[in-house]
């Protein structure tokens, strides 16, 4: 299992046009990627990525706290993890754009039940509510990104936030 360096690089993103009309690159930007210590709990690593999210000003901070509730709810009643990677994610009407923000454990967390650790990587999406379709596509994106071993491990071994988002942009182009 490669390891992945400490995170410090931070940039904004802009990207290109894709059939889908939402970029992974636009979404994820590297100033909303978050280093998660091993041993960190669903509910703080939620916490933690909704918070930087507001901190980064892709939500409303108002809005965070119930965001993370609905998250952790949903969680509940299905999880969205695979093969080192988890997708938690929401349709609100308390965002009017695409926002994500990644943790990065390198040293692997346990996200779901029987995963013993192994999350390394968690994409949590939020998307506005009218937009199920492209929210649809961008969820069967993120999870087709678990089953693509050669893609999982270059997201993984990426060692820097601008890395892991150069990744994102490559499999953008597609």
């Amino acid at each position: 299992m490669p390891t992945m360096p400490a995170w410090s690089s931070h940039s904004s993103s802009t990207g290109s046009d894709s059939p889908s009309g939402v970029l992974l690159a636009d979404v994820f930007r590297p100033n909303c990627m978050e280093v998660i210590r091993s041993g960190t709990g669903k509910s703080s690593v939620v916490s933690l990525l909704v918070r930087r999210l507001a901190r980064e000003e892709r939500i409303d901070r108002q809005h965070a706290e119930g965001i993370i509730r609905r998250i952790l709810e949903r969680e509940q009643h299905a999880e969205t993890a695979a093969n080192g990677l988890a997708f938690p994610h929401l349709q609100t009407s308390d965002v009017n754009h695409f926002a994500g923000a990644v943790g990065i454990a390198p040293q692997g967390i346990r996200f779901a039940q029987g995963d013993e650790g192994r999350t390394r990587l968690v994409f949590l999406t939020l998307s506005p509510a009218a937009e199920r379709m492209q929210h649809a596509d961008l969820l069967s994106r993120l999870v087709a990104l678990a089953g693509d071993q050669a893609g999982r491990l270059r997201l993984l071994s990426a060692a820097t936030p601008k890395d892991l988002h150069a990744v994102l942009q490559e499999i953008d182009s597609r």
